[in-house]
């Protein structure tokens, strides 16, 4: 339901990418369950759209988890962590750690060399409707929105109809992993390029109080010592600047503490999965009492006419 169609106070989760780092979305989600907080509007990009968009269509962060866990052993995701080059360096590296970076580096960029593709969509779209079948957005239990980009005009794209396979796929579309996606007539990619946490969007969509989850990396300290340190610390820089933006629309955000984790460290799941339980409960009882103040509020707002 769009934005100033319902009185209905609404609890909005803006939930964000950051590939593995993103199954902190599920343990807040299992805290959230436990705690009887309310969701009435889900918004996500990348893994948040994956994860929102399955949690949207049946409420249980248990499936999800067992769900998500099983197919991460099941597929070939676990080969994209020994090829994702932002895992992090740690103190001074060794003359042989050195020669295996510059071995897998070589590696990596031959691959992108002979392949178009870094994964397959067709691969990725097997896993997704693995989690999501042939449902489409009306067959939600809340309101669900993924978001995307728009290769040709740059601009952020919010999915609201169709199938979700197919939506959360383009939300997914990481630049230089994935390929673009078409759907309804346009080419789109991975929605986190303009801000990780898609917090605009939700309250656009009627979303009353904003709680973002948060995974995206702090700038860091990266060592400058190759052309390519160069240009993931100018991507770090410039994703962060952007989700500022967005975490500023956040009535709350939950922060998680897995910046140190690689987007494709699928080893560390369950690691991800446990931050988001530990960050979730720290913030329950400050949340109880916001969605209180603001629900009454909007009450006082409606029947004062004001």
């Amino acid at each position: 339901m769009e934005a100033g169609l319902s009185h209905k106070f609404r609890v909005g989760l803006a939930l964000g990418g950051g590939g593995v780092r993103g199954f902190v979305h599920i343990g807040v989600l299992k805290v959230f369950h436990e705690q009887n907080i309310p969701i009435d509007l889900i918004v996500g990009t990348s893994m948040g759209a994956l994860i929102g968009g399955f949690y949207a269509l049946n409420m249980d962060p248990y499936l999800i988890e067992q769900t998500a866990l099983r197919l991460l052993k099941e597929k070939d995701l676990f080969r994209l962590e020994s090829l994702a080059t932002d895992l992090p360096k740690e103190g001074h590296r060794s003359a042989v750690r050195r020669l295996a970076d510059h071995v897998k580096m070589l590696y990596y960029w031959n691959l992108h060399a002979t392949r178009r593709w870094l994964v397959d969509l067709d691969k990725m779209e097997v896993i997704i409707k693995e989690l999501v079948g042939d449902k489409g957005f009306k067959d939600t239990k809340v309101p669900f929105y993924a978001i995307a980009t728009d290769a040709e005009t740059g601009k952020q794209v919010i999915l609201k109809e169709g199938g979700l396979a197919k939506a959360i796929l383009a939300s997914s579309s990481i630049p230089g992993i994935f390929p673009p996606v078409d759907f309804g007539g346009r080419t789109l990619l991975d929605g986190g390029i303009l801000g990780a946490v898609p917090a605009r969007a939700c309250r656009k969509m009627g979303g009353d109080l904003i709680i973002g989850i948060n995974t995206e990396k702090e700038i860091g300290h990266r060592p400058l010592e190759r052309g390519l340190d160069v240009l993931h610390k100018a991507t770090d820089i410039r994703a962060y600047e952007l989700n500022k933006a967005e975490l500023m629309a956040c009535d709350m955000v939950i922060e998680s503490r897995v910046g140190s984790i690689s987007w494709a460290h699928f080893s560390k799941s369950n690691e991800c999965i446990m931050k988001g339980e530990e960050a979730a409960r720290q913030i329950i009882p400050e949340l109880k009492k916001l969605i209180q103040q603001k629900r009454r509020r909007k009450l006082f707002k409606s029947l004062f006419g004001l």
